[in-house]
């Protein structure tokens, strides 16, 4: 069974889980390779001028103080300024297979049709297939397929589990301890050179990721807007109602809501997106139409147009 951290393989070589932790326990940026963008146009420029301005993350609650102390300090560490510069995105869905995946692979090429430098981040994944290179993820090597991603695969995908369970499960299986301080460390690497990081999240928004932490906490570190990814299907009207007000909860900026079509059998499916715009008090930023073989083409160009004008609001 291949149950290792980067740091300790033997001792990690014989666990019984399969899993794996990428990266040792804190990734730091080199501050020699630091820099920033130069000052941008104003807003009613072309559109790609939009894409390089800085991303603000607002709102504080008393549970996560902590938290946002953390990303705060993040902000005032020159070693950091240069990844707080790139916008960020983070994809979280209403449940798990409701089409993350193939809404942020859509993404990232319409971001990179608009001239942007696009970084992928799949930070916590389970369900991972063993090879001759390690036990890789699916969803993190579409990402970096959709990206042309050539940043290492442990730093798109720093902890990587075999069994198809809740990941903070297949942690404590395998003995490992997912960190966010780490998952920053690699992010923070990959925004430096980028205009957007593109983050998917695994399962639905408050899915754990070790014992006391979700990813909603991980969207708040990363200081990352929440783009709701809804699948439409009986229940999806609770649904997004109980993500949406979760993400205003934490005090995390929503980005807005993409509906993903995952039962082409849906009776009245019109009718719960129109009641789905009303409920949220939004549009949804696109569609997508039920399409598994879509994960390698589909491109999300207007939604990815709306992102960038939207970017300096949140």
């Amino acid at each position: 069974a291949d149950a290792r951290l980067e740091g300790d393989r033997r001792a990690q070589r014989d666990r019984r889980s399969a899993a794996r932790a990428h990266g040792p326990c804190a990734l730091r940026a080199d501050a020699a390779g630091l820099r920033g963008f130069s000052p941008r146009r104003r807003a009613t420029r072309h559109l790609r001028d939009h894409l390089r301005r800085e991303l603000g993350c607002g709102g504080s609650q008393r549970r996560t103080r902590d938290l946002r102390r953390g990303a705060h300090r993040a902000r005032l560490d020159p070693q950091a300024r240069a990844a707080v510069l790139a916008r960020r995105i983070f994809v979280t869905g209403t449940d798990t297979g409701v089409g993350k995946t193939l809404v942020a692979c859509a993404l990232v090429r319409g971001l990179r049709e608009l001239g942007a430098r696009v970084a992928v981040m799949k930070p916590v994944a389970s369900g991972a297939t063993r090879t001759p290179e390690g036990l890789r993820s699916a969803d993190a090597l579409a990402l970096i397929q959709a990206a042309g991603a050539t940043a290492p695969y442990a730093r798109v995908n720093p902890y990587c589990f075999e069994p198809p369970i809740s990941p903070h499960i297949a942690a404590k299986e395998a003995m490992i301890d997912v960190d966010i301080g780490t998952i920053r460390g690699s992010f923070d690497i990959l925004a430096r050179d980028s205009d957007w990081v593109v983050v998917e999240g695994a399962g639905g928004w408050l899915a754990p990721i070790n014992e006391s932490q979700s990813m909603a906490d991980l969207a708040l570190v990363l200081e990352a807007p929440a783009l709701m990814v809804v699948g439409v299907r009986l229940g999806c009207l609770n649904h997004a109602q109980l993500t949406r007000s979760s993400i205003a909860a934490r005090g995390v900026p929503f980005a807005g809501w993409i509906a993903s079509e995952v039962d082409p059998a849906m009776m009245r499916a019109d009718e719960n997106l129109a009641s789905l715009e009303r409920l949220l008090g939004e549009p949804a930023l696109a569609v997508v139409r039920h399409a598994p073989a879509a994960l390698g083409s589909l491109t999300l160009a207007q939604a990815a147009a709306q992102l960038a004008q939207k970017a300096t609001s949140f």
